[in-house]
């Protein structure tokens, strides 16, 4: 048996599973690109088996009692060394071309920073000999502090812009709505008025039971 666990966030919102001496990488929201693994939102999506893996995971499961459990949604953690200013950038830079600005970040605030513009130095270090996961390790620190960012626009005018390295929340996974597929699922199961096939009976009591379940481990 394998013991895995939920360790840390990523850079890029994704959740760094460890399960023996293998490490996982999962997006925690969006649709899974081809190659790649689903995101965590579309594991949770598919079977209350799965998700009810994803709860167990030390480090993954919330506090039935917190505010966060009462409203449905938990908070991922991330620490401090992680925080960054909420963009992303091309993974074949350099040039680093911004390609994504997202909406509420530190750099969204700003004001100055946009999709298609260019990062060319961190704190005074030119970037054009970084590579793509240098860059964003460049941009990372600690929660609160400042970093001085060279931005270069489409029109050519390049400028320096001071950002707080302040998201405005950590990403959440929302169970309730993850889990509407499945709770969509067995309503329509038991809407239907003509008799249910067998697969279909054998599906619903699985889904009634998965609800189930779930639901004893959130007030356990």
């Amino acid at each position: 048996m394998v013991t895995a666990i939920c360790s840390k966030m990523g850079p890029d919102d994704t959740l760094v599973i460890v399960a023996g001496a293998n490490q996982h990488t999962i997006p925690v929201d969006g649709q899974a690109r081809n190659p790649g693994l689903s995101s965590l939102r579309e594991c949770i999506s598919r079977s209350y088996g799965q998700a009810q893996w994803l709860y167990e995971l030390p480090g993954m499961a919330n506090d039935p009692e917190s505010e966060g459990w009462a409203e449905g949604a938990w908070t991922l953690p991330i620490s401090l060394i992680h925080k960054g200013v909420g963009l992303d950038t091309c993974r074949t830079g350099p040039p680093h071309v911004i390609t994504t600005v997202h909406a509420g970040s530190a750099a969204d605030r700003n004001g100055g920073i946009f999709t298609g513009d260019t990062i060319t130095h961190v704190d005074l270090v030119s970037t054009n000999a970084m590579s793509h996961a240098e860059l964003h390790l460049a941009m990372q620190g600690l929660e609160f502090t400042s970093i001085s960012l060279g931005v270069l626009d489409s029109g050519v005018d390049s400028q320096t812009l001071t950002v707080l390295r302040s998201p405005p929340k950590t990403p959440q996974i929302s169970w309730a709505r993850a889990l509407k597929p499945l709770r969509d699922r067995r309503k329509t199961l038991e809407g239907i008025t003509n008799d249910l096939t067998p697969d279909e009976a054998t599906e619903l009591a699985a889904l009634l039971q998965g609800e189930a379940d779930l639901s004893n481990y959130g007030r356990s």
